[in-house]
This record gives structure tokens, sequence and C-alpha cells, in this order.
């Protein structure tokens, strides 16, 4: 061999081991140094994929808790634009959907025909909701109760009036109802909303 062709292979080699490409007559070649740095490189490379892919990885009942946490949200601001609708001149025909929120007994359904006749009453009285908002959102351990902090905006007969409560809600049958209304403070109204 030519010294001059060991000195070109040795060159080839090595600028194909900083390459991408490494040719197969090269590793031979290679100094102990540089096999170690390659297996590290591509050690690091397969740590760094793990990583990625385990980042990537949701927990099952994390997901569960943020899908059903979203559901709550979402669920009392439905609650919350039915009451709405109550107050409203032909709020007798948001009756049947508001009772949907509340338990299927018999103790419920009255709470719910109480609420509501109460609220289509003094909404002819001049009384309306004229904003909220579900500010807080809070599952328990077990998934099956939420308390939803709300504030609530009424006007009555031109005056605002502003309140906040907790809505209390229990899973029943795969359904989240509405089983209580706690917490119940009027707060001064920084500002009309």
């Amino acid at each position: 061999m030519r010294p001059h062709a060991f000195s070109l292979t040795f060159a080839t080699c090595f600028v194909a081991s900083l390459g991408v490409v490494v040719a197969a007559g090269c590793d031979k070649d290679k100094a102990p140094v540089e096999k170690l740095a390659d297996q590290i490189a591509a050690s690091n490379s397969a740590q760094k994929a793990a990583e990625s892919a385990s980042v990537n990885i949701v927990d099952p009942k994390e997901q569960k808790y943020a899908t059903l946490l979203k559901a709550m949200r979402e669920r009392n601001v439905a609650f919350m634009t039915s009451l709405q609708k109550l107050y409203a001149p032909e709020g007798a025909d948001e009756v049947a959907n508001f009772k949907t929120f509340f338990p299927k007994d018999a103790k419920g359904q009255k709470e719910a025909d109480d609420l509501a006749k109460e609220a289509v009453f003094t909404g002819k009285e001049g009384m309306a909701i004229t904003n909220f908002d579900v500010d807080d959102v809070n599952l328990d351990d077990k998934l099956a109760h939420a308390t939803a902090s709300i504030a609530e905006t009424q006007m009555q007969r031109g005056k605002p009036r502003c309140l906040t409560y907790k809505l209390q809600w229990e899973d029943q049958g795969g359904t989240f109802v509405r089983t209580a209304k706690t917490d119940l403070l009027v707060v001064p109204c920084d500002a009309p909303k």
C-alpha cells in the first residue's frame, strides 16, 4: 500500500465518521475512542427518543379528569343559561329544559319546579340575570361530586344586585345533576358587566 493511499483511506474514514454516513470499511480502522463516541451518540439519540415518547404519553386518569372538568364547566354554563332564560318573558317555555339539570327523584323535581316558578314569577316582576360567570369548577378525587363557583349579576327594577355562590353537583347514573346551592353572598357590584 502506498503511503498516499493509506492517508487517503484514513482521511476518507475520518471524514465519513464525522458525517451522517459511515462506510462499513471505516469501522475497523476506528480507534477505540471513536467507537466509544459513536456508541455514546447512539445511546443519547435513543434516550432522547424514549424521553420524547414518554412526554407524549397521557395518563388516562388525568385525561378523564380534564375531560370531565371541561364537561362540568360547560354543564354549569348551560344550567346558568337556562336559569337566565326563565326570567325572560317567554320563561315558562324553558321550564322543561331547566328540570333536566336536577335529580330525577320526586325531591329533585320538586326543587326544580319551585325554582322555575319563582324565576318565572320574579322575571315578570322585572328581575333578570344580566350576567354570570362560572369562575371555578372543582371535582372530588372519585370524580363523583363537583362544585362550581358562580358570580351572578341581577337587575331588580333598574338596580344591580351581585351575588356569589356555589353550585353542588353529583354524578347520578352517569349524569351530573345539581344537588344544592351553597355559600350565597351578596357582594358589591364593582362595575356593570
